[in-house]
């Protein structure tokens, strides 16, 4: 049976917000070399959002977190990577979804949920900062 080695990547911009969704294959992670990828959401951003690079049978990704700010190395088994249908890295501080692997779809379902919940919690908080005054 034949694999085929090709997945969407759903990521937000630390810089800017920007959501990006963007194509890959196995032959655009290929090499010793790391790989880089920038925002390319719209505005002349270009910040590096991650990077991914990989030894043996794993690949390091390496996320500028768009939810705290601080830099998360996650390694991730390339058979892993590959074979699942839909996953997510989070954030280890917040537990916002960071970077998001599989369908198209999928990903963009997730990242309109976590939207909808992010606002929900600024509601929330507003609310009871009023009360508080």
């Amino acid at each position: 049976m034949i694999k085929e080695f090709k997945k969407s990547i759903g990521y937000i911009c630390s810089s800017c917000s920007s959501i990006i969704i963007k194509d890959i294959s196995l032959f655009d992670l290929g090499g010793n070399e790391k790989n880089v990828f920038r925002c390319t959401g719209g505005n002349t951003c270009s910040a590096v959002c991650f990077t991914i690079s990989q030894k043996k049978d794993k690949y390091t990704i390496s996320v500028d977190c768009p939810a705290c700010g601080d830099q998360h190395l996650f390694n991730i088994r390339k058979a892993t990577f590959w074979q699942s249908k839909f996953f997510v890295l989070d954030c280890p501080e917040t537990g916002m979804g960071i970077l998001f692997l599989g369908d198209r779809e999928k990903i963009r379902n997730a990242i309109d949920t976590q939207e909808k919940n992010i606002m929900a919690m600024n509601d929330e908080y507003a609310i009871c900062g009023e009360l508080a005054m």
